[in-house]
C-alpha cells in the first residue's frame, strides 16, 4: 500500500530553509554555528505540530533514497558549488540527523553504519559521504556572500572538523546530539511528579539539577528561564522543544508519570444552549491537546480519579474561570488567562452565583454566568478560579481560529480566515504586506482583497528574540478521502419508525434557479472541511453563524442546520450514556429519483462539484443547481442514463429514493421508556408565538407540552391533557404530536409549498428528505416571501398522506395566517412571557 506523506521534497527544502537559514526565522541574525536537527526541532520547522517524533522521521526520510543520498553525499554532483548545496540544504540536515536522532539507529556511533539504518532498505552502511564537508563549505560560502550583499541570511560559522574530513562538520554542528539528549533524558526522569505541576515549575527543577547538562544546553537553560521569568512566550525556543519531546518519550514507556500540560474546555449544545459538554486533555507538547484524553457531562467531571492538580484544586475552591477560545470553547489550560479575553465564570458558591444576570444550571449546584469581560469576572470571584498571576500568559504565537486544510493552510472564504495570536508585547510583520488589524495580542486580517497565496509573519519580542510561521490560505477545501464515522457511545436520532417497503417514487425533473455560489457556499465548504471527525453541535453552529450576515436573525441558524441535515449533508448523533449531541459530516451520493433523474445528497464542496460537472460532461449526464432560496441548502440535480456509471467515475454511493411506509400517529413515533425520574419542567410550549416560555402556572383541562430536563440525561418532552400521557426525547416529534392532539396546524400548504406556521418545528427527517427528492425543491429557510419562515416543496398526494398520518398538524390554508416572526415576538413581549430563541 502506498502512504501518503505530509510534505513532498520541494515543500521540506522550502521550510527547512526559511526555518534554518533566513533572518527572518526564529533564529534571526544569529551566525548558524549549530544545527539542531532533532524530530523536535524538525516538527517545528515543517509545521507537523501533530505529528509524533517517529512520524515526524519518517516523513522526513520519505523524500530520500539511497541513489540520491548517495549522488549528494558521495561529491559525484557537487560541482554546482554554493548554489547547489543552498537547494540540497535537506540533505545537509539529513547529515545532522545522523548524528542527533536516537530513533531508528540502535546505540551504533557509527556515522555510516547510522546512515545506511535510517535509510532503512536493507542494503546496509552507506559509504558514499566524501561530499558532506565539501557541501557545508559550498554553502558557507554562498550564505556569507549573500550576507554581505544585504540579503535576508545568516552567516555559517563552521566548526574544525577535526580529523574527519568527510563528515566533520556534519557531526560538530549537530546539536543537541544524541548524547546531549541522553543527558537532558537522565535529568529530565530524575525528577518528581511535583516538578510536572507547572511550566514554571519544571523549569525551576530542571534549574537546579543542571549540573549533569552539557555548557552549553546549561547556557540554553538560562536564556529560557530569563525569558520566562520576563513573561514572555518560550515556544520559540529550541531547547523548550526537546524538553517536550523528551517528556512525552518518558510518558510513552513511564505510562504512570504525570504529564505537563492540561486543558479543559466547556461547550454548550442542544436546542437551548444549556448542555454542558466538558472535554479535558493532557500530554506533554501542546498539538496533543488537541485531541480530547476524556469528554462527557460536567457532573462526570468529579469523578476522574486523576484530574491535574492545578484544575483540581481551582475545582475545589468552587469557582472557574473559563476563556472564550476557538471552536465555540470555553478554556482553562495551564497557563495564565489572556487580557481583554471574554470570560464565563463556573461556581457553586451562592455568593458569587446571585451576580449572575442568566445563569445556567449545569450540576448540583454549579452555574455558569453569561459572557462577561476577564476584569469583572476577576471583580465578581475575588480573583479566584483561575492561575496565579505568576504562571505565564497564554498569548503564545500561533494561528488560530480559522478553518485549517492541511499543514499550515487555511480557508481563505470571508469569515473564515485565520486569527493570528501573539505575545502582548510583541511586534508583528507580514510579508507579503496585508491589511491587518490588532487588537491586543490579536492580529485580524482585513484585506478585503486576500483569497489565496502565502505569507510569512514574524513576531518580535522585546526580549531581541523573533518567530516566523508560514501562513498559506486557498479559496477551496481538498478533495476529502476519510469520512468520519459514528462512534461506539453515540446513536443516530430517530424521528419516524418507517414500516419499510416502500414504493419507488416518481420524482420531478431537476431544474436549475438561483445563484450559486453564494454566501451560505462559503460556510459550505468550512463545513465540507471539517469531514475527518465527529464535531461537537458548538463547533458546526458556529461555523454557519459566520455566515450570517447580521440583519438575519441569529436563531435561525438552527433552520439552517436543519436543512443541511434534510439535505444530507450533516447526520447527528446521540450520546447514549449523558447528553451529548455531535455531527459529522456526509460523503456524497446520487439518489435516483427517476428512470433519468436523481439528485446528489451528502456534502457537495467545490473540489466535488468540479469533479461531478466534469465526469457528468464525459457521460453525457446534465448537472442542474437549485438554489433559489440563498440561506437554504441547494439542490444538485442530474439528467441522464448513466447516473449509475457517473457514481461509479466519481467513488460515490446510489441508492433509489423510496416513499416512507408510515403508519397513523402516534404508532409512527419512536417509543420512549423514560419514566421521568429525576427531571425537571423548566417551559411550556407556546403554539403562538412557537417557543418554549417559562411559565409559572398551567391551565387546568388544557393539553401541555413541557420541556424537562436532567443534569446526566436527555431532554424529555411530555404532552399532558389527553388521553394518555406522551412522552418523546425528540423535540420535532414533540411539536408533532402536540399540533396533532391539539389540531392547532405546524404546517400549511399554500400553491407551491408547505409552510411553516410559527416559529419553531419541522417535519420528521425521513418525510423532509422523501418531499425534497420527490419535488427537487429546497428545503429549508426561506426569506423571498417579506418573512422568514421555513419551508418544503410538495404535491398533492403527499399532502393527503401526510394529513392521514399527522392529522391536523398538517393543514390546508382556510383561514389560517401566517404569523410575521417581527410580530410573534413582540406579541410575546408584551405578554410578559420569557422566549427561548434556540429552536
Amino acid at each position: 500500500m502506498n502512504v501518503t506523506y505530509p510534505l513532498k521534497s520541494e515543500e521540506w527544502e522550502k521550510s527547512l530553509q526559511n526555518h534554518y537559514l533566513r533572518t527572518d526565522g526564529p533564529y534571526g541574525n544569529a551566525p548558524l554555528t549549530t544545527l539542531d536537527a532533532t524530530p523536535a526541532e524538525l516538527r517545528f520547522a515543517a509545521g507537523l505540530d501533530e505529528y509524533s517524533d517517529e512520524e515526524v522521521i519518517e516523513a522526513f526520510l520519505s523524500i530520500f533514497t539511497r541513489d540520491s543520498v548517495r549522488r549528494v553525499f558521495g561529491g559525484t554532483e557537487s560541482f554546482g558549488g554554493g548554489f547547489y548545496a543552498f537547494r540540497h540544504f535537506h540533505y545537509l540536515v539529513l547529515s545532522c540527523l545522523v548524528e542527533a536522532t536516537l530513533i531508528g539507529v540502535g546505540d551504533n556511533h557509527n556515522f555510516r553504519e547510522r546512515l545506511g539504518a535510517l535509510l532503512n532498505d536493507g542494503l546496509g552502511p552507506e559509504q558514499g559521504v566524501s561530499g558532506i564537508n565539501g557541501l557545508w563549505k559550498a554553502l558557507a560560502n554562498h550564505l556569507n556572500a549573500k550576507a554581505a550583499l544585504g540579503e535576508a541570511y545568516r552567516t555559517v560559522e563552521l566548526p574544525s572538523p577535526g580529523n574527519r574530513s568527510q563528515i566533520g562538520y556534519a557531526v560538530k554542528l549537530a546539536y543537541p546530539s544524541r548524547g546531549d539528549l541522553a543527558c537532558l533524558k537522565k535529568v529530565l526522569q530524575t525528577l518528581h511528579d511535583q516538578a510536572l505541576i507547572s511550566r514554571g515549575s519544571l523549569i525551576d527543577h530542571l534549574w537546579r539539577r543542571r549540573h549533569p547538562l552539557p555548557a552549553r544546553m546549561q547556557d540554553d537553560l538560562l536564556s529560557l528561564r530569563r525569558s520566562y521569568l520576563a513573561g514572555d512566550s518560550i515556544e520559540q525556543y529550541a531547547l523548550w522543544r526537546q524538553i517536550e519531546s523528551v517528556l512525552d518519550d518518558i510518558a510513552h514507556v513511564e505510562t504512570s508519570r504525570k504529564v505537563l500540560l492540561w486543558q479543559i474546555s466547556l461547550s454548550f449544545g442542544g436546542w437551548e444552549g444549556d448542555e454542558a459538554i466538558v472535554a479535558l486533555s493532557c500530554g506533554n507538547r501542546r498539538a496533543e491537546l488537541e485531541t480530547p484524553l476524556w469528554e462527557g457531562d460536567f457532573a462526570a467531571l468529579f469523578s476522574r480519579r486523576h484530574l491535574p492538580a492545578p484544575l483540581r484544586q481551582l475545582i475545589d475552591t468552587g469557582l472557574l474561570v473559563l476563556y472564550e477560545s476557538r471552536g465555540g470553547y470555553w478554556t482553562q489550560d495551564d497557563r495564565r488567562i489572556p487580557e481583554n479575553s471574554q470570560v464565563i465564570v463556573l461556581s457553586k458558591i451562592a455568593e458569587v452565583t446571585q451576580g449572575f444576570d442568566d445563569p445556567i444550571t449545569i450540576h448540583d449546584g454549579w452555574k455558569a454566568s453569561e459572557p462577561m469581560p476577564l476584569e469583572v469576572a476577576l471583580e465578581i470571584t475575588s480573583y479566584k478560579g483561575v492561575l496565579p498571576s505568576k504562571q505565564q500568559n497564554a498569548s503564545e504565537f500561533r494561528i488560530e481560529d480559522g478553518v485549517p486544510l492541511m499543514r499550515g493552510v487555511w480557508l481563505a472564504r470571508p469569515g473564515y480566515q485565520p486569527i493570528i495570536r501573539i505575545p502582548e508585547k510583541a511586534d508583528v510583520n507580514i510579508q507579503p504586506p496585508l491589511v491587518f488589524e490588532r487588537c491586543g495580542n490579536l492580529v485580524w486580517i482585513t484585506d478585503t482583497a486576500c483569497t489565496e497565496g502565502q505569507w510569512r509573519i514574524t513576531v518580535s519580542q522585546p526580549s531581541g528574540t523573533a518567530s516566523s510561521l508560514d501562513m498559506k490560505l486557498e479559496s477551496n477545501a481538498p478533495r476529502a478521502t476519510q469520512w468520519a464515522r459514528r462512534l461506539d457511545n453515540y446513536e443516530p436520532a430517530i424521528e419516524l419508525r418507517d414500516n419499510g417497503n416502500g414504493s419507488f417514487i416518481d420524482g420531478a425533473l431537476p431544474v436549475t434557479a438561483g445563484i450559486y455560489p453564494n454566501r451560505l457556499s462559503d460556510a459550505l465548504e468550512a463545513l465540507y472541511a471539517r469531514v475527518g471527525g465527529t464535531r461537537p453541535e458548538k463547533e458546526i453552529i458556529g461555523l454557519i453563524q459566520r455566515a450570517l450576515p447580521d440583519e438575519l436573525n441569529q436563531h435561525l441558524v438552527w433552520d439552517l442546520l436543519r436543512s443541511l441535515q434534510e439535505a444530507g449533508w450533516l447526520e447527528l448523533d446521540l450520546n447514549r450514556k449523558w447528553r451529548g449531541r455531535a455531527w459529522r459530516v456526509l460523503p456524497p451520493r446520487i439518489v435516483l429519483t427517476g428512470q433519468n433523474s436523481a439528485i446528489v445528497e451528502g456534502a457537495v464542496g467545490t473540489s466535488e462539484h468540479s469533479c461531478l460537472r466534469a465526469e457528468a460532461k464525459r457521460l453525457s449526464v446534465e448537472v442542474h443547481l437549485n438554489a433559489e432560496r440563498p440561506w437554504a441548502a441547494p439542490v444538485f440535480g442530474l439528467v441522464g442514463e448513466a447516473l449509475k456509471q457517473l457514481a461509479e467515475a466519481l467513488g460515490w454511493e446510489s441508492e433509489s429514493a423510496l416513499q416512507p411506509n408510515i403508519n397513523k400517529a402516534p404508532t409512527c413515533w419512536p417509543q420512549e421508556n423514560r419514566e421521568g425520574v429525576g427531571y425537571q419542567c423548566i417551559a411550556t410550549w407556546k403554539p403562538d408565538p412557537g417557543l418554549f416560555v417559562s411559565q409559572e402556572s398551567q391551565q387546568k383541562g388544557k393539553i401541555t407540552l413541557d420541556r424537562m430536563v436532567h443534569e446526566k440525561d436527555r431532554d424529555l418532552f411530555v404532552i399532558k391533557g389527553g388521553e394518555n400521557t406522551f412522552k418523546t426525547t425528540q423535540r420535532v416529534v414533540a411539536l408533532m404530536e402536540y399540533a396533532r392532539l391539539t389540531k392547532t396546524s405546524l404546517f400549511i400548504k399554500d400553491r407551491t409549498t408547505l409552510v411553516r406556521n410559527g416559529c419553531g418545528g419541522y417535519l420528521p427527517l425521513k418525510v423532509a428528505i422523501w418531499l425534497r427528492r420527490l419535488t427537487g425543491v429546497q428545503t429549508g429557510l426561506d426569506l423571498t416571501r417579506g418573512r422568514q419562515t421555513y419551508l418544503y416543496g410538495k404535491t398533492d398526494a403527499a399532502i393527503e398522506i401526510m394529513q392521514r398520518a399527522f392529522g391536523m398538524a398538517i393543514q390546508s390554508p382556510a383561514n389560517t395566517s401566517i404569523s410575521v416572526a417581527v410580530k410573534q415576538l413582540a406579541a410575546q413581549r408584551r405578554r410578559g412571557l420569557r422566549p427561548n430563541y434556540y429552536q
